[in-house]
């Protein structure tokens, strides 16, 4: 019960921190919301934009694109500057490389904000066709459309990958897993080590067993030769020099 209590008091401090923060910084917020209906509405007029006899055509391919298109601009433009933004007032302390990253993703997502909310006024002007300024759809506008996303995709991901790279966290990280690497390198060789070493005595025995085994082999084989007067010991010469063999005979 007092945990749960405690966690309240908790979120409930939370939520006044974050609400001080929107109140703190209202023009951003009211500015990315702006930015951000262009952007989405872009995403939807595109997938719709009528035919030569004013026909919208709606099956799953265009809303499919429209869905793309939308979510592709909310994230390259308001959610990379809500993100960003974020970053740069919650980085590691004195870690300039990662304030730099901040600044730079963030010029970044308030200029891509800033041209898709361009190329999206310019695409309802052109739908809209009472400005005569705007007849089509400016070439810039189209190409912005078709390439911004995928490009900004790829920039967000590798500046985002960098700057969790330069974080103190992940450093601490690398290198207690490179310190756990040691220690399971350290356990591995040793354990070959104490491997070879049982092999090595386990071979020494193994060679003094067989070599016992072998000799009374022998000797329980020349037992059994000379048992069946087979064998022909071996006896002093005439002369005393040269051995002389002599036969045995069976009694």
């Amino acid at each position: 019960m007092n945990k749960t209590r405690a966690e309240r008091k908790k979120n409930k401090i939370e939520r006044k921190e974050k609400f001080a923060r929107v109140k703190k910084y209202w023009l951003l917020y009211f500015v990315l919301i702006g930015t951000a209906c262009l952007s989405a509405a872009a995403g939807i007029l595109l997938a719709h934009i009528p035919d030569e006899f004013g026909v919208i055509m709606y099956n799953l391919a265009s809303i499919t694109a429209a869905i793309y298109y939308c979510a592709g601009f909310l994230s390259i433009g308001e959610g990379a500057t809500w993100f960003w933004f974020g970053k740069l007032t919650d980085h590691d302390e004195d870690n300039t490389p990662q304030i730099i990253i901040a600044w730079m993703m963030l010029s970044l997502a308030v200029a891509t904000s800033l041209t898709t909310a361009v190329a999206a006024a310019s695409m309802i002007a052109f739908l809209m066709g009472e400005l005569d300024q705007f007849p089509v759809i400016p070439p810039w506008a189209q190409k912005w459309i078709v390439w911004s996303i995928p490009f900004m995709w790829v920039a967000h991901f590798i500046a985002g990958t960098i700057f969790r790279f330069l974080a103190d966290e992940e450093k601490q990280l690398r290198i207690l897993a490179a310190t756990q690497r040691d220690i399971e390198q350290e356990m591995k060789i040793e354990a070959a080590q104490e491997t070879a070493r049982s092999l090595r005595e386990n071979a020494m025995i193994l060679a003094r067993d067989a070599g016992r085994v072998k000799a009374e082999e022998m000797m329980e084989y020349w037992r059994e030769r000379g048992h069946t007067g087979d064998a022909q010991p071996i006896t002093p010469g005439r002369n005393g020099n040269e051995p002389e063999s002599v036969p045995i005979t069976r009694q």
